[in-house]
C-alpha cells in the first residue's frame, strides 16, 4: 500500500522560517540599543558634568572610531564574513556596556573614561555596521530578501521613534544605573540571537565563512573553482578599497553628495543630540522631554522615508535642495522653542 507523502507546511512569510526570525529579532533589538544607548550617554554626561565642552568630547569619542574604521572594517567582513563579524561586533557591545555599567556602578567616572569605553563602543558599531548589511543577503533568500529588509529597517526606524522617549523616561524613573542594565540585557539578547546565525551561513555554503571550496580541477590536480578566487578576492580588497576612494573622489556628483552628507550630519547632529539634551534641561523640564523631541525627529524621519518610498520625487536635486532647507530651518528653530 502506498500514500502520498505528507506535504510540509509552507513557511508563512518571513516569520515562519526560524533563522529569518533570529535575524530581524537580534538587528531589530541591536538598533533599539542603539537609540537608548545614545540618549542614555548624552544625559549621563550631562548628568556628570554639565552643558559644555564634555558631552561634545565623548560623543566625538564614539562618532571618531566609528567613521575612521568603518571602510577598514568592511574589507575584514569580505575576509572573515558578515556572520562572524556581526557576532563579534554584538558581543563586544554587551562587554563595553556591562564595562560601563561596573564602572557607573561602582563608582563616579570621569568624562574621560566613559569617552573611553563609548570609544570602543564606536569600535564595535564600525565593524557591525558594515557587516549587518552584509549578512542580509547571505541568510535571507532572494525572493524574502526585500521583505525581511523592509521588517529590519522597520525596526530600526520604531527604535528611532521610540527608543528616546522609553530612555528618557526610564532614566527618570528609575535612574541610570537600572536603565544601563536594561539596555545591556537586550544588546546580550540581541548578541544571542545574532550568534545563531553563524553555523547557518557556514552551512550555507558562504565561502567567505567556512573556507572549503569545492571547485573543479584543472587536470594537473590544482582547484581552480572558488578557493582560487577568494585568494585573489582576499588579496585584492585594499586595491578595491583604494579605487573606490579614488572613484569618489574623481566623480563629482559622488563627491559632492558625500560632502554634503557629512556636513549635515555636523550641522544637526551636535544641535539635535546636545543642544536637544541641554534645551530639555533648562526650558523643557528635564530628561523626559529630550525623549519627546528626539521621538518627534524619529517620527519625522519615518514619515519621510514612507513619503520618498510612497511616490519618488521627479526632480531629485531640488527635492534635495529643499529638504536640506528644512533641516536648516528646524534646527535653527530649536533655538527658540520655549515648550515640549
Amino acid at each position: 500500500m502506498t500514500t502520498e507523502p505528507a506535504a510540509h507546511a509552507l513557511p508563512r512569510g518571513p516569520f515562519g522560517d526560524p533563522h529569518l526570525r533570529r535575524l530581524v529579532v537580534g538587528q531589530g533589538l541591536a538598533a533599539v540599543v542603539d537609540a537608548l544607548f545614545l540618549v542614555w550617554l548624552t544625559l549621563f554626561v550631562l548628568d556628570l558634568s554639565g552643558p559644555g565642552r564634555a558631552t561634545g568630547f565623548v560623543l566625538v569619542a564614539v562618532a571618531l572610531p566609528r567613521a575612521a574604521l568603518l571602510l577598514p572594517a568592511g574589507v575584514l567582513v569580505d575576509r572573515v564574513g558578515p556572520a562572524r563579524i556581526t557576532s563579534g561586533a554584538a558581543w563586544l557591545r554587551v562587554a563595553v556596556l556591562v564595562a560601563l555599567g561596573a564602572v557607573t556602578t561602582l563608582s563616579s567616572p570621569s568624562p574621560a573614561t566613559v569617552a573611553l569605553l563609548a570609544g570602543l563602543l564606536g569600535v564595535a558599531d564600525a565593524a557591525y555596521f558594515p557587516a549587518a548589511l552584509a549578512l542580509l543577503p547571505a541568510v535571507v533568500p532572494t525572493e524574502r530578501l526585500a521583505r525581511v529588509n523592509g521588517l529590519v529597517q522597520g525596526a530600526e526606524s520604531g527604535g528611532d521613534l521610540i527608543g528616546p522617549a522609553v530612555a528618557a523616561g526610564a532614566i527618570a524613573v528609575v535612574g541610570f544605573d537600572a536603565t544601563l542594565g536594561v539596555i545591556a540585557a537586550m544588546a546580550a539578547l540581541a548578541a544571542l540571537a545574532l550568534s545563531t546565525l553563524v553555523r547557518v551561513v557556514r552551512r550555507g555554503g558562504d565561502g567567505a565563512e567556512n573556507g572549503t571550496g569545492t571547485g573543479p580541477d584543472d587536470g594537473a590536480g590544482n582547484g581552480t573553482g572558488p578557493d582560487d578566487a577568494l585568494g585573489e578576492e582576499r588579496l585584492s580588497s585594499a586595491r578595491a578599497l583604494g579605487a573606490g576612494l579614488r572613484y569618489a573622489w574623481r566623480e563629482p556628483l559622488v563627491r559632492g553628495m558625500l560632502a554634503a552628507v557629512a556636513v549635515i550630519n555636523i550641522a544637526v547632529v551636535g544641535p539635535v543630540l546636545v543642544g536637544g539634551a541641554v534645551l530639555a534641561d533648562q526650558r523643557l523640564g528635564g530628561a523626559g522631554a529630550l525623549g519627546v523631541v528626539l521621538s518627534g525627529f524619529g517620527a519625522g524621519s519615518l514619515a519621510g522615508s514612507l513619503v520618498a518610498g510612497w511616490r519618488p520625487p521627479a526632480r531629485r536635486g531640488w527635492t534635495v535642495a529643499g529638504g536640506v532647507a528644512a533641516i536648516g530651518a528646524g534646527t535653527a528653530g530649536l533655538a527658540a522653542a520655549t515648550h515640549v
